[in-house]
Order: C-alpha cells, then sequence, then structure tokens
C-alpha cells in the first residue's frame, strides 16, 4: 500500500518494480512506462482521495520510479521519459488533474530523474 502523507519512497519504488518487471516480461519499454505510471498514478490517489498538492509530488516520484526502472535495465531514458510523461498525463486526467500543473510537474520531474541518472532528453 502506498501512503501519500509525506513519504512518496514507497510509490517511487512500486512504479520502478513494476517497469522493471513488466519490460522483462514483454520487453516494450515505452508501453511498460506509460501503463506503470498512469495505472500506479490513477490507484494511489483514488486511494488517498488526494489531487492538486498530492497529485505534485505522486507524479514526481512515479517519473522517477519509472526512470530509475528502465536505468536498471539499460533501457533508453529518453523513451522512458516520454512514457512517463504519457502515463501521467492519462493517468492524471483520470482523476481530475490540471493539465498545466501536471504537465509543468513532469516535465521537471522527467528532466531532473534523468539528468541524475545521466540521461540526456534533448
Amino acid at each position: 500500500m502506498v501512503s501519500m502523507k509525506g513519504d512518496h519512497t514507497g510509490l517511487a519504488a512500486s512504479v520502478k518494480h513494476g517497469v522493471t518487471g513488466t519490460v522483462k516480461g514483454v520487453g516494450e519499454i515505452s508501453d511498460a512506462v506509460v501503463d506503470t505510471v498512469s495505472g500506479t498514478l490513477v490507484n494511489a490517489l483514488k486511494r488517498t482521495g488526494q489531487v492538486g498538492g498530492a497529485l505534485t509530488g505522486a507524479i514526481s516520484d512515479a517519473v522517477r520510479g519509472a526512470i530509475q526502472g528502465v536505468s536498471e535495465i539499460g533501457g533508453d531514458l529518453g523513451g522512458a521519459a516520454k512514457g512517463a510523461m504519457i502515463g501521467v498525463l492519462r493517468g492524471s486526467r483520470e482523476v481530475g488533474g490540471e493539465a498545466t500543473t501536471t504537465m509543468a510537474a513532469t516535465a521537471s520531474a522527467a528532466v531532473k530523474s534523468t539528468a541524475d541518472l545521466g540521461g540526456d532528453i534533448r
């Protein structure tokens, strides 16, 4: 179970493990990232009933977890960032997040997480 109150490390780890497990099973990185990020965000936010600030934190953690998972298996970090952005947009749309806030938080998290792992998404 993922707690949305302050500590989002469980959410990042959940996405990371979901991505690595799915990619190892089917081999399609982009689809695995989109589906895992979207599903995890929807489930976490629906369970807690929180959006707004909680959505921004959850987005950052989900994107970080997805990019770390792809990095662990040696996948393309740019593709992971793109898949994470699509997954976040799908998931936040389903729970009613604001599009502008969602996109800004996702882009920021994708760039930071990719750069932290030595990737370049230019």
